[in-house]
Formats: C-alpha cells, structure tokens, sequence
C-alpha cells in the first residue's frame, strides 16, 4: 500500500501508520525530515478518519509467534507446520512471511 498524501495546516504530508497500529507518522512532503507522530484520536480530529479507518490494525504478539513457530518448523524441516504459521502471519499482518 501507498502512503497517502494529506494536507495538515495548508502544507502536503505522507502518512504512514507505526507499528503499534495506533499511531501514524505525518512526514512533509517538500521536507521529510520535518515529521510528527499522531495517535489515532488525533487523526480523527485531524479530519483523517478515512486513513485510520482503512488501515488495519497489527496485532504485534500473534506476528512474532508466527514466526517464532516459522523458525522452529525450518529448523525442524516440517513444512506443513511452516505452511501454518505462514497464514497465521499472513492473517495478523496481511503480508507474506518470507
């Protein structure tokens, strides 16, 4: 997913939410060293509802077991069990577990 582009106080910032899922980081556009976090009752008040909205939460603890159980299935050599913590991270993340 592309990070969107809003306008915050007349100036074009990129948002990306951090991993917390609770917070999201405001870069500006023309100076993305200028940046700043907001957490998620600042963005609806912010008016990005429609970001917070559509970004999904990560749960950070049933990622890390999935890969954890990854890890002990290569190490293993079983595939079926890796085949399972590979949906299980695709589930929590909606990404691809490597």
């Amino acid at each position: 997913m592309n990070n969107p582009i809003v306008t915050h106080k007349g100036k074009q910032y990129t948002v990306r939410p951090l991993a917390d899922g609770h917070h999201w980081r405001l870069s500006e556009v023309d100076c993305p060293r200028n940046s700043f976090p907001l957490n998620r009752d600042q963005m609806i008040l912010a008016g990005f509802r429609h970001i917070v909205e559509r970004t999904q939460t990560v749960d950070i603890n049933h990622a890390r077991a999935a890969q954890s159980k990854a890890a002990i299935a290569e190490y293993l050599g079983n595939e079926v069990m890796w085949n399972q913590a590979a949906d299980q991270f695709r589930q929590s993340t909606g990404r691809e577990l490597h």
